[in-house]
């Protein structure tokens, strides 16, 4: 197991985060700022650090990062769907019809809802 480093660029990883992954020793994870799908949002990739071993000692838990990661650019649009999908009706009990007097539908949710972060446990 290779010591802990502070900063990660990975190649699979690199092509959707901008810069470089820190990591925080605190909250034993590594963050870094992304624009996968054009939609910035923070990337936090959880490893074994606990155990002493960080991204570039566990390559176990860099490729469940990647993996997890890459299913999440391959989904985020269906992912936000289904999140419309069960949120529109509690959202139209919550729509005030003074402010908004056409009532929500899926397509109305759906364009509200934003991936704004994500966090990765691998």
């Amino acid at each position: 197991m290779g010591p802990l480093i502070p900063t990660l660029q990975d190649a699979v990883l690199g092509e959707l985060i901008l810069g470089e992954l820190i990591y925080d020793d605190r909250l034993s994870r590594w963050d870094g700022p992304s624009a996968a799908l054009g939609v910035p949002f923070s990337l936090s990739a959880h490893t074994f650090a606990d155990s002493g071993a960080g991204l570039q000692g566990d390559e176990a838990a860099l490729e469940v990062d990647r993996a997890a990661f890459l299913r999440l650019e391959k989904g985020e649009g269906e992912l936000r769907r289904q999140v419309a999908e069960a949120m529109t009706e509690l959202a139209e009990d919550w729509r005030d019809p003074d402010a908004d007097p056409l009532p929500l539908t899926p397509e109305r949710v759906l364009e509200r809802v934003k991936l704004e972060s994500a966090t990765i446990a691998g």
